[in-house]
């Protein structure tokens, strides 16, 4: 799933060609589109496409008073599962604290084709303009995860995006991380190259190497 990002410091690790078009706002509310073209799927460390690249894309309704609601949806192929699609529905709460900190509160119902199993899974995130700092629970999996986001500006152009996740299911813990370097052409978009990877005890490593592009509109 592809996390809200009104607050959230995206960490651009779905090496993706990003088309956002541009948002309408009717009555303090914002509606916000977004269709991806992803090399890969990439979540939490872990390649959800078999190598192969997805079309992903979004719809989010925001209201000015910080509560927001949205769609998201992308091909996958994980879990024996071939051209199957995710559909997640979330929706969520944000508000700012003093001295730039604000809080982040979002569920999330991940729904798919195919045999793999639903699930609802909610979120609570505390963050600021350089990091975000957030703790995931699924409700149906019984899994815990953690992630720290940060995001720091070389240069006007130029930023370091360093995500670190540590899932943990009651039974196995695993780890995973990403380093991406991201330059933006103003308002037009942004292009990026980045690397991840996951240590999972009963698994292989899953690195991969990715490029990104997106295209704001």
């Amino acid at each position: 799933m592809k996390s809200h990002l009104k607050h959230t410091i995206s960490m651009l690790g779905l090496s993706t060609l990003a088309l956002s078009f541009s948002a309408n706002s009717l009555a303090n509310t914002e509606v916000s589109y977004n269709i991806t073209f992803a090399s890969h799927y990439n979540w939490r460390g872990f390649d959800l496409s078999d190598g192969g690249p997805v079309l992903q894309g979004s719809v989010e309704v925001a209201k000015e008073n910080g509560l927001y609601a949205g769609v998201w949806t992308s091909q996958y192929d994980f879990a024996g599962v071939e051209n199957g699609f995710e559909v997640d529905l979330y929706a969520g709460y944000s508000f700012d604290l003093a001295d730039g900190f604000y809080v982040d509160m979002l569920i999330n119902s991940y729904q798919y084709t195919g045999a793999t199993e639903s699930s609802i899974e909610w979120m609570v995130g505390l963050g600021h303009d350089y990091f975000a700092f957030n703790y995931y629970q699924d409700l149906d999996l019984d899994t815990d995860y953690l992630e720290l986001n940060v995001s720091y500006p070389l240069s006007d152009e130029v930023s370091a995006n360093i995500h670190y996740g540590l899932n943990d299911d009651g039974v196995d813990r695993y780890s995973d991380y990403s380093v991406i370097v991201g330059y933006a052409f103003d308002e037009f978009g942004e292009i990026s190259v980045g690397y991840s990877d996951h240590e999972f005890s009963m698994g292989e490593a899953d690195e991969q190497l990715f490029f990104n592009f997106s295209a704001n509109f």
